[in-house]
């Protein structure tokens, strides 16, 4: 017999006792068994005690049925996989369950011992399949892109603080949106200007000043995020950042054509707010008008959305305490990670390292010491510094 310790954990759901109860003593010994009567203590053993490799909830349930219970787990346990038992299988139903819940499987009442094991048996390999590829994804991709933007910080320190921006609204909305795949929606923003790389350097040089570029120069800056678009294109599983992309600089309708799936549409239009939101503050205006001009043009933007967003943010920042900033100046060796620059910060042959809005890293930390040492910073810096006072 397998150890408890080694069973993979499943979660059955249903209104009826004495089924449960069936269940878990057909089950006895295979998987390690959890049961909860009716979708809301469902809820409650995923937080209390999951995550589970394998869900199975009844169709029928009073309250929250089924297709909804599974619908919040989606959420709640992205990973775990979902398996629905219905005596009423009709096809409305399952289009609803697949649709809505992402149903693995599903499983007719009465469901015999033999049927159930075979069903969780592939649910719980499913599961660690999808764990795996995850953590693959988080761990190798994520840290390559996050290597990649440190250094494209240190090329392209402007376009890197507009990047870095349009990710801490990101963070901020995507929770309360039910966005999936928020990583793709942190790439978009955190690789858009790697294009910037296959420009010549004078152009790099000046893109700080847009003033002081000519009409040519300034049609290769909108270009860049089409280049990047196209660099990420072909990288395996980065079709729909770059797509992503594409959407931030307008070089793409968030309206055409069909995603196949609605949570791209809905990150399609979350990444144009945030990007032309941001790209309107940089260019001078409060954060409450940029939210007032996107307001406004209801055939680019979509206004319920662009509102709610507004309404998450706001709340968002006093959660976090972005509302608690204090304003200071200090020198390089006084910073600290979490400061935002105020600023520009150039070193003393008026070189720009980084820009006013960034928020300073390990990263951005050494490269400001090793100018202090070699080259000299312009100082004192002007920064904004999270107060902890009450």
């Amino acid at each position: 017999m397998i150890s408890t310790a080694e069973k993979d954990r499943v979660l059955l759901v249903d209104d009826e006792p004495n089924v449960l109860s069936g269940y878990k003593r057909g089950l006895r010994g295979r998987f390690d068994v959890y049961t909860a009567e009716g979708g809301e203590k469902g809820l409650e053993m995923i937080a209390s005690a999951g995550p589970f490799a394998v869900i199975v909830a009844d169709m029928r349930m009073p309250v929250m049925d089924g297709v909804q219970f599974l619908k919040k787990v989606k959420r709640l346990t992205p990973e775990s996989t979902r398996m629905m038992l219905t005596g009423n299988a009709d096809q409305e139903t399952a289009m609803q369950a697949v649709n809505i819940g992402a149903i693995f499987r599903f499983l007719t009442k009465p469901c015999a011992s033999a049927d159930l094991i075979a069903a969780l048996t592939l649910g719980v390999r499913q599961y660690k399949l999808v764990v795996a590829e995850k953590e693959i994804l988080h761990k190798t991709l994520s840290g390559s892109i996050k290597l990649l933007t440190d250094l494209l910080s240190i090329s392209e320190p402007t376009l890197i603080a507009r990047a870095e921006k349009i990710r801490e609204y990101v963070m901020l909305v995507s929770d309360p949106l039910e966005i999936e795949n928020v990583w793709e929606l942190e790439m978009a923003a955190m690789l858009a200007p790697l294009g910037a790389l296959t420009h010549p350097p004078e152009v790099r040089q000046k893109m700080g000043d847009l003033k002081s570029l000519n009409e040519a120069e300034l049609n290769l800056i909108a270009e860049i995020p089409n280049l990047s678009s196209k660099l990420l294109s072909h990288i395996p599983r980065m079709e729909n950042v770059a797509q992503l992309v594409r959407v931030s600089a307008g070089l793409l309708d968030v309206n055409t054509g069909v995603p196949k799936l609605e949570e791209q549409n809905t990150a399609m239009k979350v990444m144009k707010i945030l990007s032309d939101m941001v790209e309107l503050e940089l260019r001078g205006l409060s954060e409450n008008d940029a939210f007032g001009v996107i307001k406004t043009k209801n055939t680019v933007y979509d206004f319920d959305l662009a509102q709610q967003i507004q309404q998450i943010v706001e709340d968002g920042k006093v959660k976090q305490g972005m509302d608690n900033l204090v304003a200071m100046e200090v020198r390089v060796k006084n910073l600290l990670n979490g400061d935002i620059l105020r600023q520009n910060v150039a070193s003393l042959d008026d070189r720009l390292l980084l820009s006013k809005g960034t928020r300073i890293t390990s990263v951005y930390l050494a490269r400001l010491n090793n100018y202090r040492r070699i080259v000299g910073i312009q100082e004192p810096i002007q920064i904004f510094r999270r107060s902890f006072d009450n």
